[in-house]
């Protein structure tokens, strides 16, 4: 890879997320629909009882940037570069609204603001 770090970074007001409660036609948006299929877990997975469709947005939003964190592992180069201590994996996340930027600290298991 000859990379020191990878940054998985999501965003708010995702079109695809938001796809996932108005649907997508999968004819001709294949390559969104085989996302969305990867996403629609998460999106399961994240309750509506106890979340406003934002705050459920926002939720999927921030699982989906680690789950694809998460994925990275699966390639031999990432896990061998992870292996060796010479490869980072950060997600982050992106407010379109106000531009702030957040990384997940692992320890604390929570988002911060990036300064």
């Amino acid at each position: 890879l000859q990379v020191n770090h990878i940054i998985v970074c999501g965003h708010t007001d995702c079109g695809g997320i938001r796809a996932l409660a108005t649907g997508i036609d999968a004819g001709r948006e294949p390559h969104i629909a085989e996302w969305l299929a990867q996403v629609r877990p998460i999106w399961e997975a994240t309750g509506t009882e106890e979340l406003t469709p934002d705050a459920r947005h926002l939720e999927v939003v921030r699982r989906s940037a680690l789950q694809q964190r998460e994925n990275l592992h699966s390639y031999p180069v990432v896990a061998a570069a992870l292996e060796a201590g010479v490869l980072e994996l950060h997600a982050w996340l992106l407010d379109l609204q106000n531009g702030e930027l957040q990384a997940y600290d692992d320890g604390s298991q929570g988002w911060t603001a990036l300064q």
